[in-house]
């Protein structure tokens, strides 16, 4: 796949060439088209989420369906064992370059007690020419290099003393120019092991089934439309939805405030997808054919669930149980596979082979205790 790279402008070729990135050592290869996971144990990451696994957690972990998005993954090991981490960049603001300074703080505390340092691998993918000129996908890729090039020279203030500790490597980097074919992006994403550390690209023709897509799709995908922290302030952030741990596979999906306005409503009345993906897609003319459907899907979910707004001002609250029991409790999913018979004696909602742990339950108690300050 070498010879989908393009030329980049010196100064990205420079910052590539700090971090110990060589093209013609490139090699991430495209997962075959008879993409198959034959584990359950797979966490799929979605739009503006970051997550953390060890191997006891989790086989594969994943990302894909990005265009104008970037997918970033780490993997480091020391004698401790493997950590990844991965997330699906869609903007490149401050409070994302302070998730990204987080997700590298995870893996110095996870490494912290190992007597030498702890070497790391990078992948990032994502974006493409699309030939509009309006730098929307080429700002996040260049804001991606110059936040890793910073990283790795120190030049963010966040954590410097620790930072001694990771020696960080991009081992893959399909951006940009280097992503396009016929004005369409090559890789949409990639695939983890967690174990080896392994990538794989993922393209517009793999897809994913039901298990593997994970719980609660539309009340974390709504998260693009109501961008506001649970006091209702907007906020730019990476959402962290796994923590590194040995409980198994756990999603935690923190309270946030579900608004709309007028104009979601119109959306909704739109009947004609490509017309839909126009309005809701900054790259339109490459989505796959369920955007659309996946858009109205949050939407809804939206107007069901969420306050109508005007600006700033509430016009219509609804007078229903908050999803996230008063904007205080945090919605827990845990791996059906570790608790089956809990699940269907206690009639907890199973979600693509997740299910919800009840609120207040020692189970509940015990898990948020022990990650929520993760």
């Amino acid at each position: 796949m070498t010879e989908c790279f393009n030329d980049f402008t010196s100064p990205m070729e420079k910052m590539k060439n700090a971090m110990g990135y060589s093209k013609d050592e490139d090699n991430t290869p495209i997962a075959p088209l008879s993409f198959v996971l034959t584990s359950s144990r797979v966490l799929n990451v979605l739009q503006g989420e970051v997550a953390h696994c060890t191997p006891r957690q989790q086989d594969e972990i994943l990302s894909t369906d990005a265009t104008t998005c970037h997918v970033v993954a780490v993997w480091s090991s020391s004698q401790k064992g493997a950590l990844c981490s991965l997330c699906h960049v869609d903007c490149c603001g401050e409070g994302t370059q302070r998730g990204l300074d987080e997700m590298m703080d995870v893996h110095e505390s996870y490494h912290w007690e190992e007597a030498e340092s702890v070497r790391a691998e990078a992948h990032i993918t994502g974006g493409y020419d699309d030939g509009a000129g309006d730098g929307t996908s080429d700002g996040i890729g260049e804001f991606l290099l110059r936040w890793m090039n910073d990283w790795v020279s120190g030049g963010n203030d966040v954590a410097g003393r620790r930072r001694r500790r990771i020696i960080l490597t991009l081992r893959t980097c399909r951006i940009g120019k280097g992503n396009t074919r016929d004005r369409r992006p090559i890789a949409r994403g990639l695939i983890l092991n967690t174990l080896s550390g392994n990538a794989r690209l993922l393209t517009e023709r793999h897809h994913l089934d039901g298990r593997h897509l994970g719980p609660a799709l539309a009340l974390r995908g709504c998260r693009s439309y109501s961008p506001y922290d649970s006091s209702g302030s907007m906020v730019e952030r990476m959402w962290s939805i796994h923590p590194a741990g040995d409980d198994g596979g756990v999603i935690f999906i923190e309270p946030y405030r579900l608004c709309y306005n007028e104009m979601f409503l119109m959306l909704l009345t739109i009947e004609n997808d490509d017309l839909l993906t126009t309005y809701t897609s900054t790259s339109p003319k490459v989505e796959k054919s369920n955007f659309a459907s996946n858009v109205r899907e949050c939407l809804r979910y939206l107007v069901k669930n969420g306050e109508k707004i005007d600006g700033e001002h509430i016009l219509e609250r609804k007078d229903k149980v908050d999803i996230f029991d008063g904007g205080s409790g945090w919605i827990v999913y845990k791996r059906l596979e570790y608790n089956e018979a809990c699940c269907l004696n206690n009639g907890n909602g199973i979600d693509n082979g997740w299910y919800r742990v009840q609120w207040n339950s020692e189970e509940y108690q015990y898990l948020t205790e022990k990650y929520k300050k993760h």
